[in-house]
């Protein structure tokens, strides 16, 4: 099933489902008390940690010196991909799929 799969997704992916950018989404994600911003990354509400709905990645980025930069991400697992898609469509945002399945 896809909550089982241990694939984790960026927002950018989440977003796209909604014909929205990355930051519309996260600003969305933010209203609605799911996620607030802490230095440069999205966390989690205090209500929402641990129940397995995000991920933090690290990436290093190679900068012009020669060195690197340890940058932390956050993705989100199916679980966390099917909590938002049931958040959003109790305020009304539907999924582009799920609008075109339905014409």
């Amino acid at each position: 099933s896809i909550l089982s799969s241990t694939d984790s997704v960026t927002i950018s992916q989440i977003a796209a489902d909604y014909g929205m950018s990355p930051q519309q989404m996260n600003k969305l994600l933010h209203k609605l008390g799911i996620q607030k911003k802490v230095g440069n990354q999205w966390l989690l509400c205090k209500k929402h940690m641990r129940q397995g709905y995000t991920k933090s990645h690290t990436t290093e980025i190679p900068k012009s010196d020669g060195g690197t930069k340890v940058v932390m991400n956050t993705k989100w697992t199916q679980k966390g991909r099917l909590f938002i898609y049931e958040s959003l469509k109790k305020e009304g945002y539907i999924p582009e799929i799920d609008l075109l399945e339905e014409r």
